[in-house]
């Protein structure tokens, strides 16, 4: 079982932002599952930023989790990109509506630019 987890279990109802369903069965995955050199955090507030976990383990590094509880059925997701631009993950609704998502790996990307910048400048 994971040691430190913080917030402690029985304040995650108090959470600003509610964990969605996929991240309660990530919690409850990790807290079970992860040896006692292991810490948790649950949202933490990271100068502006707020990944969904950060794992922490003094001999192995740091983890950033961010869960997406997305239902890959209920929309048509694809990547778009032309030339040298990066990619953009774009998806299109049953009704047909076609729009433009924050890209997960952009998104860890940015964590890990700022967290590096932040903690180990």
């Amino acid at each position: 079982m994971a040691g430190l987890v913080s917030p402690p279990l029985n304040e995650i109802p108090k959470l600003r932002q509610p964990l969605t369903a996929g991240e309660k069965e990530t919690l409850n995955f990790l807290v079970k599952h992860l040896p006692h050199t292991w810490e948790i955090y649950i949202q933490p507030h990271m100068n502006g930023l707020c990944p969904d976990f950060v794992l922490l383990n003094p001999w192995v590094g740091i983890i950033i989790l961010e869960v997406k509880d997305w239902n890959l059925k209920s929309m048509d997701y694809r990547w778009e990109g032309h030339g040298n631009n990066p990619p953009k993950l774009i998806a299109t609704n049953n009704q047909g509506k076609t729009f433009k998502l924050k890209s997960p790996y952009d998104q860890l990307m940015h964590y890990k630019e700022e967290i590096l910048e932040l903690y180990l400048p």
